[in-house]
């Protein structure tokens, strides 16, 4: 009887370890990334990337905004200092607009419509 009780006391331990061993192996399996997990990676990783392209666009545009900025008040401030030390160069009257250098060459900052009919035959004159 003792010799029952003794084997079915090794066989509940073996039992308790190989399910120790089990939840060990199933504890380990479940903390190792797998296909989904490297897929969730690398989403967040395109999502992280496109976010950081964003804000890298955004910041060169300000970039360039503040310097246009600081360019255009730069020249105002030394258009007036050189107004201020010759006002003898510079008269009250406006500069009337140059002509173009060459005739067939247009004007592009000219106010003023150019009309035109559209295309027309040539004439046998």
């Amino acid at each position: 009887m003792f010799g029952l009780l003794r084997q079915t006391q090794q066989l509940n331990d073996r039992l308790s370890r190989l399910e120790e061993r089990f939840e060990v192996s199933v504890r380990a399996s479940l903390s190792q990334a797998d296909s989904n997990d490297l897929i969730e990676l690398r989403l967040h990783s395109a999502r992280l990337a496109a976010e950081l392209s964003r804000v890298t666009v955004e910041l060169r545009a300000e970039i360039d905004e503040i310097s246009r900025a600081r360019n255009q008040a730069e020249r105002i401030i030394r258009a007036s200092e050189r107004n201020a030390e010759s006002p003898e160069r510079y008269d009250d009257k406006p500069e009337p607009p140059r002509a173009p250098a060459k005739p067939d060459v247009i004007d592009l900052t000219e106010r003023r419509a150019r009309h035109s009919a559209g295309w027309q035959p040539i004439a046998d004159d």
